[in-house]
């Protein structure tokens, strides 16, 4: 999504999105809407009119028995009469323009608006628009995701950056940040590195280093300014990965599969793995193979064999990128 969209959304978001307190007085699960306070009415998106279920503690009961809707109703409006005090007010987050509620959460939840998330990106980051990472980045009523480029051919001088590396396998650093003003994830910054997967510029992301905030107090842009500067370390990756290149070998071909199988890699991925070494022989030498071969290696895989495999699982995915870090300090 390019930069300038995602900037309009937000903006949008801040001036439009508002919120009021109150009682729910009644949901309409067939008009999929929300009366506030007895008098006020939001139309329910699909996220609110989940989120307005959980708020009555109906979610579960409405997932098995979603089809009797007379039976659901009459369920809501007595929930609606006998809930405790102390759950009776909640939080309705929505666009004032449309009158449609994007988000139904307890009054102790407190939203980072994005637009304001962007600003703070932009001060860190002045180069962001041309630096942002247009096919992984995104807004919608749900999420904001912004992915920076890599940048270490701007900021740093370092084997790494000099490795002759093949176009498909180009390695950067940058800064993934998400965040939800509709309760649907806590505001994450992580320093990922990342691998360009294709020629047509689509990226892998090998999350490193870090951290969550959740919303539940004022001070999220505090603590998001606070979090940024220990975390986004472009330096600190870098050498790790030239100490990773240094390192002596540590293991053969033959012995590679015992130090996959200790991080959990499983056996039918090994072979493939070690072909994807020997394509690539970074951090190969007479003495057998190093860290960052390893590293190298499994990311390769990861990136362009494991997606073309049959029954491919997003999750195999994720955790073979976890292992991939721990290889560097080896």
């Amino acid at each position: 999504m390019k930069y300038s969209d995602i900037v309009k959304v937000a903006e949008y978001q801040r001036v439009n999105w508002k919120e009021t307190t109150g009682v729910i007085s009644g949901v309409d699960l067939i008009a999929k809407k929300l009366v506030m306070n007895s008098n006020l009415e939001y139309k329910l998106n699909p996220n609110a009119f989940v989120q307005s279920l959980e708020r009555l503690e109906l979610k579960n009961t409405y997932k098995d028995f979603e089809s009797d809707t007379d039976f659901m109703q009459k369920a809501v409006s007595r929930r609606l009469e006998r809930r405790m005090p102390e759950k009776r007010d909640n939080r309705i987050i929505y666009d004032q323009n449309t009158k449609e509620a994007k988000a139904v959460v307890s009054v102790t939840y407190h939203q980072l608006c994005n637009a304001d998330a962007m600003k703070l990106l932009i001060r860190k980051n002045p180069n962001l628009e041309s630096n942002m990472d247009d096919r992984n980045s995104f807004i919608n009523d749900d999420h904001i995701k912004i992915v920076t480029s890599p940048l270490t051919k701007e900021e740093a001088k370092s084997k790494a950056q000099k490795l002759e590396l093949k176009r498909g396998d180009e390695i950067g650093f940058g800064m993934l940040v998400t965040n939800s003003n509709t309760k649907n994830g806590a505001l994450k910054l992580n320093m990922a590195i990342l691998r360009l997967a294709c020629t047509n510029g689509s990226m892998s992301i090998e999350e490193g280093t870090w951290t969550s905030i959740k919303h539940v107090n004022d001070e999220l842009l505090m603590s998001f300014d606070r979090e940024y500067d220990k975390i986004f370390q472009p330096k600190k990756y870098i050498e790790l990965m030239e100490r990773a290149i240094d390192r002596p070998a540590l293991a053969t071909f033959e012995t590679a599969p015992n130090i996959l199988k200790h991080y959990g890699i499983k056996a039918e991925f090994h072979a493939s793995i070690l072909e994807q070494i020997r394509n690539d022989p970074i951090g190969v030498s007479s003495d057998g193979i190093n860290g960052w071969a390893l590293y190298n290696g499994l990311t390769r895989f990861t990136t362009h064999v494991l997606p073309q495999l049959p029954g491919y699982d997003a999750w195999d995915s994720h955790l073979l990128v976890q292992s991939a870090y721990p290889l560097l300090k080896l």
